[in-house]
């Protein structure tokens, strides 16, 4: 089963700081239970990307998933509705 995480920018002013722990948790532990792991950082690519350009990203970076995982913190939130919606209207049987 592949599995992707997602990190989304805290806020698109904010520099990019370092990534999640508990993310990075759940992934290590997907990964040892034999899950194929893949991370989208998000974070990070905000101060360089547009916001469309970050959405082909995601949808790029779904097509292969079996599992979306998104994280985040309350000042993430319309970013990860942004992404939610996109996932749900391209991929519609994702989990």
């Amino acid at each position: 089963m592949k599995v992707l995480f997602i990190n989304p920018p805290y806020k698109t002013a904010a520099v990019p700081g370092s990534f999640p722990l508990g993310m990075g948790y759940l992934a290590a532990v997907s990964r040892d239970l034999g899950y194929d792991v893949k991370i989208l950082d998000l974070n990070n690519a905000i101060k360089f990307r547009s916001y469309n350009q970050i959405m082909l990203d995601v949808i790029n970076s779904c097509k292969d998933s079996d599992v979306v995982c998104i994280g985040g913190m309350i000042t993430s939130y319309q970013m990860i509705r942004d992404i939610s919606n996109l996932i749900k209207k391209n991929y519609p049987t994702k989990k």
